[in-house]
């Protein structure tokens, strides 16, 4: 961990922090606190590892362990929140037998949280501070390969997307629910919606420009080594996979053999 001195203009080390084949690193701001999730792949015999949540003390300026989560060849985390209370996170892993990505949802072990939990009197300490909460594995999405994963607001929906390389393999999915999760029966929380007709996506992300929302893809098949997707909205399909209206314009030039389709 790098921590920059603007006055020096330098990195300086503050942290090292013990991986097994580390392949990705995730972080981000949470109820108020900092956090890193690191994804542990290979240790050079074994993909089956734990991967590792830190949570950053203030201080002692350093990461400290939170959770660990069990994975097989984990290669991507990612975080993201749909309202004020629903924090999500999803691991997606890859070995030659499998290809899965497992979301996590942050919630208290006795739900809803108990009164107990509350410091009323004083502030609570750093162990104390999210004392009866961790992450919960609430759904596994089997994927044909190994796939990429974007999420957040899109189209004003909780959108999880993941990718693979196979054609017809990149999905949308949408946390179907209401109210706050009550029970244990989370297995058809995130519904697939859509299908987009691609192959061989190796990257997605989504931005908004204005009110419009976007969803930008690489493609790194041979035959359009550059090309780029846009898809506005998910286009005007509608569920179950519509493509919605489209348009293509190259992005290289005559000379850079890529293309653009934008939904």
């Amino acid at each position: 961990v790098l921590r920059f001195n603007g006055q020096h203009e330098t990195f300086e080390v503050v942290q090292t922090l013990s991986t097994q084949g580390a392949v990705d690193l995730e972080t981000f701001e949470m109820l108020g606190s900092s956090w890193l999730a690191v994804a542990n792949s290979f240790d050079g015999s074994y993909e089956k590892l734990e991967s590792v949540l830190y949570r950053w003390n203030t201080a002692t300026s350093t990461f400290v362990e939170q959770q660990r989560f069990m994975g097989d060849g984990a290669q991507e985390w990612k975080y993201w929140q749909c309202g004020p209370d629903r924090h999500f996170l999803a691991l997606s892993q890859s070995t030659s037998l499998r290809n899965v990505t497992e979301i996590f949802h942050w919630r208290h072990h006795l739900f809803p949280a108990s009164p107990s939990t509350s410091f009323e009197s004083s502030a609570p300490t750093f162990e104390e501070e999210f004392a009866g909460y961790s992450w919960v594995r609430v759904q596994s999405v089997e994927t044909e390969t190994a796939a990429h994963i974007e999420a957040g607001m899109f189209a004003s929906k909780c959108q999880l997307l993941i990718s693979a390389h196979c054609a017809g393999c990149t999905h949308i999915f949408e946390l179907i629910a209401s109210g706050p999760f009550v029970n244990e029966d989370w297995e058809q929380h995130f519904l697939r919606v859509h299908t987009l007709p691609l192959q061989d996506v190796s990257g997605l992300s989504l931005f908004k420009m204005g009110t419009t929302d976007y969803l930008v893809l690489t493609l790194s098949s041979v035959a359009a080594p550059n090309s780029t997707t846009l898809d506005r909205s998910h286009g005007s399909g509608g569920r179950g996979g519509g493509e919605g209206n489209s348009s293509e314009s190259n992005v290289g030039g005559s000379s850079g053999g890529g293309r653009m389709v934008v939904y």
